[in-house]
């Protein structure tokens, strides 16, 4: 509605339906999922035997230096002498396994 002396448009509620569309807009944006109390895990037989592997594995020092050792004084020595047979037959399986046979 005009004031007919300043010639102003009467502006009354405004404020109310500003306050309404954010409450509005809050409202419908996403919350953020929280996750449940219950929510659980748990591993199979088969999973909580490799966990304990990999542990076991991870304990394990990466290089037996006793080993090293001994091998390189073997093949210094001449002593060290490689078995063809076992490489071969060793080499033989490893390619029946990745052909399938």
């Amino acid at each position: 509605m005009t004031n007919p002396i300043s010639n102003h448009v009467a502006v009354t509620g405004v404020g109310e339906r500003l306050d309404r569309g954010a409450t509005e807009a809050r409202d419908a944006e996403p919350r953020a999922a929280e996750p449940a109390a219950a929510d659980q895990v748990t591993l199979t037989s088969d999973a909580q035997q490799l966990e304990r592997v990999v542990a076991a594995a991870r304990a394990e020092p990466d290089v037996d230096v006793a080993k090293v050792q001994a091998l390189r004084e073997a093949i210094e020595s001449g002593q060290y002498k490689v078995d063809t047979d076992r490489i071969t037959d060793a080499l033989i399986s490893i390619d029946k396994v990745l052909q399938g046979r």
